[in-house]
């Protein structure tokens, strides 16, 4: 792992329609507790400033995209800081170019191995996705039906969304190719030899929390538990995720 005294370089991995101003709240904090290290944020393609382009149909595909398009990585190997499908991403990454990681967090995920579809998105939220899609020409509203979803213990939810909804919405097709890619992905047979870190959250309406459980399971490692916070973490408890990454770095 790099040296403390010299700045980490570190690429950050947002999930399903979710862009790098999603971060929100989170930038600030991690910049408090290391604020000599660079950070790269990367939109999956189809989300943010991909939004033009359609989405790839495997987590693989992406991985070998967001290499090709990182500027950070030319500089050696990168923290790795992922959610969701970010993670999965990640964790491939991980597998398939271990050179490049110095080290890799995730959040919130899940894989079609070790966990059931119903596990993987809670048939709960059907009905908020199909709300979604009607409501696709209002951003605003369909951010507000995400935070349902996965961020519920967020104050400021119509001011968070009018932000999150300046930048170009994830399309409905790229969202279905999305669920597509994460519906294949599987976990390696073996994990990384590289520092991992999982977190997850017992409040998670989102994914089911046994989800998480179950990759650290597989790995022979633990999961470090949030006991209140939705899906998205790092959104609901910026502090608590830096905190968690500051013990994992030391």
């Amino acid at each position: 792992m790099t040296s403390a005294k010299s700045p980490r370089h570190w690429i950050w991995i947002r999930g399903l329609a979710r862009h790098s101003g999603h971060w929100a709240f989170f930038e600030d904090a991690f910049r408090e507790k290391f604020p000599d290290d660079i950070v790269e944020m990367l939109d999956v393609r189809g989300n943010g400033n991909q939004a033009h382009a359609p989405s790839f149909l495997t987590v693989a595909e992406n991985v070998r995209d967001l290499r090709a398009r990182s500027q950070i990585l030319k500089q050696g190997p990168v923290h790795l800081l992922t959610i969701s499908l970010g993670s999965m991403i990640g964790i491939k990454w991980a597998e398939l170019y271990p050179e490049d990681v110095a080290s890799l967090t995730v959040m919130n995920t899940s894989d079609g191995k070790n966990s059931l579809p119903h596990q993987r998105l809670r048939f709960g939220n059907l009905k908020n996705l199909l709300t979604i899609v009607a409501d696709y020409k209002d951003p605003v509203a369909v951010e507000l039906k995400i935070m349902e979803m996965i961020a519920q213990n967020v104050s400021a939810k119509e001011e968070l969304a009018r932000k999150f909804a300046e930048t170009p919405p994830t399309k409905v097709s790229n969202i279905t190719r999305q669920l597509v890619a994460a519906s294949m992905f599987r976990l390696p047979k073996t994990a990384p030899h590289l520092p991992v870190l999982i977190l997850g959250s017992k409040g998670d309406r989102f994914v089911n929390p046994i989800c998480s459980q179950r990759i650290a399971d597989a790995w022979g490692t633990s999961v470090h538990w949030h006991d209140k916070a939705g899906h998205d973490i790092p959104l609901e408890d910026p502090n608590w995720v830096s905190d968690e990454l500051e013990h994992f770095l030391s």
